[in-house]
């Protein structure tokens, strides 16, 4: 098995985590803060998971436009992209007047950009070394498995526990 494949297996777990744990979600659940906890709604999460990969991959890999901005996401979801995309109370606010159905197509739309590209790198393509702020320089490959893979993987777990804390089953397994 070739590491394209790994990493494509490693993310389609982890988004069918997050399918799975918001699927019967009413919009006040997607909105939901647990009292005097730090974590912040599913809704932001969520969003916040979509857009890392968009931005990770398109702007800072590829050197693209981000889905979100090319295809004028702002207008489908009624939220505009900040430009730090931090998960945090102003995201957690701005998303309880967003289209949660339109974010579901928009992760959707990156999931399928994102494994295409990753689908098209050869062995050659993950060794190319990038620089990833303070964590410096790494080979291409390892920067999607342990930052984009490992960020998907972390908030699909919080989502499925955060659904589960709500009374659903929040994970497939």
């Amino acid at each position: 098995m070739d590491a394209t494949s790994v990493v494509l297996q490693q993310l389609n777990q982890a988004r069918n985590v997050m399918n799975f744990a918001t699927a019967e979600l009413s919009t006040d659940e997607w909105h939901h803060r647990i009292d005097g906890a730090t974590i912040q709604s599913i809704a932001s999460i969520y969003a916040h998971s979509s857009m890392m990969q968009d931005v990770l991959i398109n702007q800072r890999v590829r050197d693209q436009e981000p889905i979100y901005d090319r295809d004028n996401w702002a207008e489908k979801t009624g939220i505009t992209r900040d430009g730090t995309l931090g998960i945090g109370d102003d995201l957690s606010e701005a998303l309880k007047q967003a289209d949660m159905s339109a974010f579901r197509d928009y992760h959707a739309a990156v999931a399928a950009e994102v494994d295409e590209y990753i689908g098209s790198l050869s062995a050659e393509d993950l060794d190319r070394t990038i620089t990833f702020g303070s964590f410096g320089d790494m080979p291409l490959g390892v920067f999607i498995g342990n930052v984009i893979g490992w960020h998907l993987c972390h908030h699909s777990g919080e989502v499925a526990a955060l659904s589960g804390a709500l009374g659903h089953k929040g994970s497939p397994i």
